[in-house]
């Protein structure tokens, strides 16, 4: 056994050796620790370690800067062995990469003894999402940190795929925020800032949960890198954005055009199935976004005998635990009991409101399930604005029926609310916590206020053909008998 720096001239020593068949042992005085063997006309890179020694690989094995490379193992893998890691796989990973990245072997190493990944990270936070916040968060969530494999911002995380956690850097997240931002350049100055701004948001908050001492155990993330990277800027928008966007708004649906629409058009000519003809009729009367709608439960419509209204609509709990109390007038009290009494409308085994209208796949019968999807709505607002069509061609989709009611109802002194924060009660506001019971059937002013703006809206779009005055047709239709609905 000789001690040395190990160098050129000792590489040719030990091939000149192992071509004699002779027995040498040369050690690195430079790394302890690192030795060549010469043995039966081979020579092998070994690690000696107190209780033994392991094999690196054959002389020869990494085409350039061997000696250099296997000096940086030796060091390293003093590290795995001192942080009670099997230095094995990381020797593994070093020679299957043939030496070209001492780091990149130490992430794969790492990998396959169990640490986690981007992808690990990213899926166990959406489980804890999905346990412990709403639903609409979730989905949010889930689309903003690009774990949707179909949709569009996943293939901004490709830099971040299969990389070990403790190797992303905060170069690495805002590499993901400059392709989103790429990605709008198109769309106008600005266009993706809000979805920037969404995903630095959810992957803030994915980092942090790694880092927590709940989660630490598992993940062994000690750092929140996340928090090196800035909250993207708002870009400041030129004048001449700001004049082409208020020049060419698009034009909002009349009441006319929406009673045309909700009220002719979707049963005397698109005829679909009458649960999304009470879906969108719904939306288009609370202002409600539609995935409150659709994604609504039975048990959160309550009836109230004895009042103006016939049922409240207790919208709620959301992830503060607040609810917001809607009492709705005569048709859209009709929406929801034809959804609740109609037969051939309810699946007993659904707590929607508005159940699917297939079964999930793979399933013949089965609609327990879900609910009603977004889609379905979708398709019949296409539809309904192209040429001829009742809605105008900017149309852009469901939250128009949203912006509609706040818009046509912006008027509040002329329309006789209390002030102008009547209609964002409807539409915005909560009130009360952990139990909403009571006032429920309280008759006091907050319930008093929303009816009169919804009973407002109501009017004003199914009235519209005669310009806001009841007339004796639509009474008829329309108004809920005490013999269909009254108990």
């Amino acid at each position: 056994m000789v001690k040395l720096t190990v160098d050129g001239h000792t590489l040719n020593l030990a091939r000149a050796a192992a071509k004699r068949r002779e027995t040498a042992e040369y050690r690195d005085q430079d790394t302890p620790g690192l030795m060549l063997r010469v043995r039966d006309g081979a020579c092998q890179w070994l690690w000696a370690k107190r209780d033994g020694k392991l094999s690196l690989c054959r002389l020869g094995t990494i085409e350039v800067d061997e000696l250099a490379k296997l000096r940086t193992l030796v060091k390293r893998l003093k590290i795995e062995v001192a942080e009670d890691r099997d230095p094995k796989i990381l020797v593994k990973a070093f020679i299957e990469s043939g030496g070209v990245d001492i780091q990149k072997s130490v992430e794969r190493a790492g990998v396959a003894a169990g640490e986690w990944t981007w992808e690990t990270m990213r899926d166990r936070y959406l489980e804890y999402a999905k346990d412990t916040l709403s639903k609409a968060t979730y989905d949010g969530y889930r689309k903003a940190i690009g774990a949707y494999e179909e949709g569009v911002i996943a293939g901004d995380f490709k830099n971040l795929c299969g990389m070990p956690i403790k190797s992303i850097t905060p170069s690495d997240i805002s590499a993901v925020l400059l392709s989103i931002q790429d990605r709008g350049k198109a769309k106008g100055k600005g266009s993706h800032w809000n979805q920037m701004r969404l995903t630095h948001a959810t992957i803030r908050s994915c980092f942090k949960w790694a880092t927590s001492p709940e989660v630490f155990k598992n993940s062994q993330l000690v750092m929140n890198v996340s928090l090196m990277v800035p909250v993207p800027k708002r870009p400041k928008k030129d004048a001449a954005d700001t004049r082409a966007k208020a020049t060419f708004t698009p034009i909002l649906a009349s009441p006319l055009e929406l009673h045309n629409f909700a009220f002719k058009w979707l049963t005397a000519n698109y005829e679909c199935h009458p649960s999304i003809v009470n879906a969108i009729r719904l939306q288009l009367l609370t202002g409600q976004r539609i995935e409150t709608v659709v994604s609504a439960h039975k048990s959160e419509f309550v009836r109230t005998p004895g009042r103006p209204w016939r049922y409240v609509w207790a919208l709620g709990p959301d992830k503060q635990g607040a609810y917001r109390l809607l009492p709705l007038p005569d048709v859209a009290s009709y929406t929801v009991h034809e959804m609740l009494t109609d037969e051939e409308l309810i699946v007993d085994e659904n707590v929607h409101l508005f159940p699917p209208l297939r079964p999930d796949k793979g399933k013949s019968t089965d609609r327990s399930h879900g609910h009603l999807s977004y889609s379905a709505i979708k398709n019949a607002i296409i539809e309904a604005r192209k040429k001829g069509g009742p809605l105008p061609t900017t149309f852009k989709g469901t939250h128009d029926h949203r912006r509609a009611f706040t818009t046509h109802m912006d008027d509040w002194t002329t329309l006789g609310f209390v002030d102008g924060k009547s209609v964002e009660t409807v539409t915005h506001k909560n009130e009360g916590r952990e139990s909403v019971s009571q006032s429920i059937y309280n008759y006091d002013e907050k319930l008093k206020e929303k009816f009169r703006v919804l009973q407002t809206y109501e009017n004003k779009v199914l009235y519209a053909p005669t310009g806001g005055v009841r007339n004796e047709y639509h009474d008829r239709y329309w108004t809920l008998t005490p013999h269909n609905l009254d108990p």
